[in-house]
């Protein structure tokens, strides 16, 4: 996986210019868990890029919206809470976004 390179990459770029900023990472959340750890399954690239880019990371974000082209209910946001575990434990911030 080459995005954690990546995103250091944009880190670096930008904060030779500007030190002032706050960087974003945003996950796809309906890749289906098959409970095999599967690699794009998104707590397992979230806790991928935080252990490997994490300290050229601010804000995790998800690209979920519940009762959309996600095809669940309006309510079902336990994505969410799995988010602010992540986030939590590694003291990032949480957002969901596009």
């Amino acid at each position: 996986m080459d995005g954690p390179k990546y995103i250091r990459a944009l880190y670096n770029g930008i904060n030779s210019a500007d030190d002032g900023f706050e960087s974003a990472v945003n996950f796809f959340t309906d890749f289906p868990n098959d409970n095999s750890g599967n690699p794009f399954y998104w707590p397992y690239s979230i806790v991928y890029y935080l252990l490997t880019a994490g300290d050229c990371i601010d804000i995790v974000g998800i690209d979920h919206y519940p009762g959309t082209w996600s095809m669940e209910s309006y309510n079902s946001w336990y994505q969410l809470d799995m988010l602010f575990n992540i986030t939590d434990y590694y003291g990032k911030k949480a957002a969901v976004m596009e």
